[in-house]
């Protein structure tokens, strides 16, 4: 079961997420696994909503760095297939 959104929560775990994927886009490890901890807390909101922001990074980094785009579209992927498999998703 998904937890109800805290909107103050759901920003500060936004930002923890777009400071995760700064400083991790090259492995991604770190914000793949910031998503994993949030699926298995059952924080599906907080997961959407970091795709959502990867997405719009992912279009920025299309037309300036066509190889952290690439991370990126895969780190994507990996977290929709996380999210899809979740329960409660």
């Amino acid at each position: 079961m998904t937890k109800p959104a805290d909107p103050r929560r759901l920003r500060m775990l936004a930002e923890k997420g777009r400071r995760l994927f700064a400083r991790a886009c090259d492995g991604a490890s770190c914000a793949e696994g910031f998503a994993a901890h949030h699926l298995r807390c059952g924080d599906h909101d907080v997961v959407r909503d970091f795709i959502a922001f990867l997405e719009a990074e992912l279009e920025r980094l299309r037309g300036t760095d066509p190889g952290r785009a690439e991370v990126t579209r895969a780190l994507v992927e990996r977290i929709r297939a996380r999210l899809a498999d979740s329960p409660g998703s």
